[in-house]
């Protein structure tokens, strides 16, 4: 007890025996251990972080967000890779891994809300992302549909009506509805302008070779679309590849928007247009919601922070000249 009143700046040891410990320590190479520390308050200052691919540059862009966040907070992050497996998904919520951390963020690839019930209790759980709003547990998320809607209003200013969409209808094994689909839809009709299914090319992923697939498919119509709007960056950055093996000029005969604002979007060739949420602001929210309510706070059941997100206007895009010539 007197040492760690000693290592801990405790009053009430007299100043000899002070002394002699600081010297024992500095003898013995002594360093008080964290981990041990934490223990002993039945807190690791570990949080599991889970996100479905590292592959993917979002999720590794929110991982470093996350990262950066935690820093902040004197905490540390444990990375864990679902692979959009929902056996791993339920089994981290759920199973004895949660034992091992303070907390558990979440991107839910695979999950339904049903499957959030009954939790591990003592170990707060909050999601980040994906297309649905979970309202039985903490959740931070960017308005999908709004933004998808955004961006397909700003190919429409330009003075496209042929647009075309490049993604997932619904979401990869979870079969969710993807709610970006829902904005570009919104977006359409608000313009009047009728939606063409053979505009719509379902992908399995969010990967760029589904992207280079989708818009070979799309320069096979009689008539191919003058913009396409992709899901994600990979898949515009796939579409941009496809473009260019066609000869196709981007944006003079074709204008292509991505969504995610990652690193690569900034540097391909052209730049590209695209939606950017924000990556930090997510991971704070997410951390102090993880954190527990703040002092006075009347908030007790779950929480929704809608993040803001900004459309992001790069080379990519313009008004059309003329249809593509194949």
């Amino acid at each position: 007890m007197t040492v760690s009143n000693v290592v801990n700046g405790r009053p009430g040891v007299a100043e000899s025996t002070r002394l002699l410990v600081d010297a024992s320590i500095r003898h013995l190479g002594y360093k008080p251990n964290l981990s041990a520390r934490r223990l002993a308050k039945g807190r690791t200052g570990m949080l599991t972080l889970s996100i479905p691919e590292v592959e993917i540059p979002y999720f590794a862009e929110i991982s470093s967000a996350m990262l950066r966040a935690a820093l902040e907070r004197s905490m540390d992050i444990l990375i864990n890779q679902s692979d959009w497996d929902r056996d791993r998904e339920l089994d981290l919520i759920h199973g004895s891994m949660s034992l091992l951390t303070d907390g558990i963020l979440l991107y839910p690839s695979t999950l339904t809300q049903s499957d959030l019930n009954g939790a591990r209790p003592g170990v707060p759980l909050v999601l980040f992302g994906g297309s649905e709003v979970f309202t039985n547990v903490d959740h931070v998320v960017i308005d999908n549909v709004a933004a998808a809607q955004e961006a397909t209003e700003h190919l429409v200013s330009l003075g496209h009506r042929r647009i075309a969409l490049i993604g997932p209808h619904l979401e990869p094994n979870s079969r969710k509805p993807n709610g970006r689909l829902a904005g570009y839809a919104r977006a359409l009709e608000v313009a009047r302008i009728k939606r063409s299914q053979e505009l719509l090319v379902n992908v399995p992923t969010y990967h760029r070779v589904d992207g280079y697939r989708a818009m070979q498919q799309l320069f096979e119509l009689p008539q191919p679309p003058t913009a396409v709007f992709c899901l994600s960056d990979l898949l515009a950055v796939g579409a941009l590849h496809a473009a260019y093996d066609r000869g196709v000029a981007v944006p003079g005969e074709l204008s292509i928007m991505g969504f995610d604002d990652v690193e690569e979007s900034r540097y391909s060739n052209p730049a590209l247009t695209t939606i950017k949420p924000d990556k930090l602001a997510i991971a704070r929210h997410a951390l102090d919601l993880i954190s527990g309510p703040g002092e006075g706070s009347e908030q007790n059941g779950p929480r929704t922070v809608i993040t803001n997100h900004e459309l992001v206007i790069r080379a990519s895009t313009a008004a059309p000249s003329r249809p593509a010539a194949h």
